[in-house]
């Protein structure tokens, strides 16, 4: 069960409509001439009245008995193709799981159109001009930091409602038709800490990529764990073009850290795992959601079993029903914000919110939620923070992560 509040929605619809009846009124009956002879005594004032009377009330009843009828077309960008392809093909897999979720009436209104971004910043700016030209696009849903700098400008101008699945929240100022499904380093930094230092590990390494959310994470985290006492053996930034980490893997290995802790995004997760674990066996290994990529996994063959990482809390239901449709799969990283996004924009529809103006409005006034991510609602920045776990690598798949259970 979705919850929305949009009782206030749908009394401004209404009296919108109340109104344009009074103008409307007004307009024809100011230099109206009486029509028929005096005897009668009536006026065109009064036979507009019933006129018009008889239309508007139709058209608010209708209003009454239901939100008005509209299509939507949500254009959903992604990495398709390129490294991290795989990830990709799940948030493709979710949302389409979603839709088939929907009642047939509302997904005949309801197009989802599917654009490659290759995480590619340049590429995700081509599709987002290619999809408008051919097109309308009433909502923009967008993953990576990278694709979301460049699309939410373009997005915003054309009064576009924009959600955006990325760590970073710069793309959101002074934007008002933009909106952020996610969480934040403010939140996820506590959580991986708190695990850390229970685990007694205060001197780290810190990698992370020249992008700019994994800048935003490792800065913020450094300085949060630096606060508390944690001391940092090595903090190295690497380009994200990046693919030969011998170097800094030896590098990190005679500083001998209790833990190392990296943000990068694939491909760089598997290689630089698998890199260092060639001169370290044992040292343990944080990281965040980017880390949940199955196809990472397998590239690393096994330099990745046992790392702890901090994201998004999904629903055991929904984990196993997307891994019973795609051959045991795990749904990656941003899967369920796509699923819950879906689930958001149908409910939109249901109340008759369809130009961008009602939707932003609809999107900016949903303050609780229910879907596979939990129940959550937007803040006053236009922000849907989403519930956090710790989880870990285990057997070539990811799992929720106990401590008791896991050997630490």
């Amino acid at each position: 069960m979705h919850i929305a509040h949009f009782g206030g929605f749908v009394f401004r619809k209404v009296r919108s409509i109340q109104r344009q009846r009074e103008q409307v009124f007004r307009a024809n009956t100011s230099s109206c001439r009486p029509v028929i002879p005096a005897f009668f005594r009536v006026s065109c004032s009064a036979f507009m009245s019933t006129v018009l009377g008889l239309f508007y009330n139709g058209v608010a009843g209708a209003v009454d008995a239901g939100p008005s009828v509209c299509s939507m077309n949500v254009a959903l960008f992604m990495p398709l193709s390129g490294g991290a392809a795989t990830v990709g093909d799940d948030f493709r897999r979710a949302a389409l799981m979603s839709y088939e979720k929907l009642s047939p009436e509302i997904q005949q209104r309801l197009k989802l159109i599917f654009e490659d971004t290759q995480l590619n910043a340049a590429v995700a700016l081509s599709a987002y001009r290619s999809v408008t030209q051919r097109e309308r696009v009433d909502v923009a849903v967008v993953s990576f930091a990278e694709s979301v700098n460049a699309i939410a400008p373009l997005a915003e101008r054309a009064k576009v409602p924009f959600i955006g699945c990325a760590p970073t929240r710069q793309f959101l100022r002074d934007r008002p038709f933009t909106f952020r499904h996610w969480t934040d380093p403010e939140s996820m930094a506590p959580l991986l800490l708190s695990e850390i230092q229970r685990q007694g590990r205060g001197d780290l390494a810190l990698v992370y990529s020249d992008h700019p959310a994994m800048t935003e994470f490792g800065i913020y985290f450094e300085h949060y764990a630096r606060e508390r006492g944690v001391r940092f053996s090595t903090v190295s930034s690497v380009l994200p073009s990046d693919a030969d980490f011998r170097a800094l893997a030896t590098k990190i290995v005679v500083k001998k850290p209790s833990g190392v802790v990296y943000f990068l995004l694939p491909p760089q997760t598997s290689q630089f795992t698998k890199q260092y674990r060639s001169i370290d066996k044992g040292t343990p290994m944080f990281s965040f959601i980017n880390t949940e990529s199955e196809g990472e996994v397998r590239a690393a063959a096994g330099a990745m079993e046992g790392v702890v990482y901090v994201g998004p809390k999904f629903s055991d239901e929904f984990i196993q029903e997307f891994k019973r449709r795609h051959q045991g799969g795990f749904p990656e990283i941003c899967s369920g914000n796509f699923y819950d996004i879906v689930q958001m924009l149908a409910e939109a529809l249901r109340i008759g919110a369809c130009s961008g103006d009602e939707l932003r409005e609809f999107l900016a006034n949903l303050r609780s939620f229910r879907g596979v991510a939990g129940e959550y609602g937007v803040s006053a920045e236009r922000e849907f923070k989403l519930n956090l776990e710790l989880r870990t690598v285990r057997d070539g798949t990811f799992t929720r992560y106990e401590p008791t259970t896991n050997g630490n």
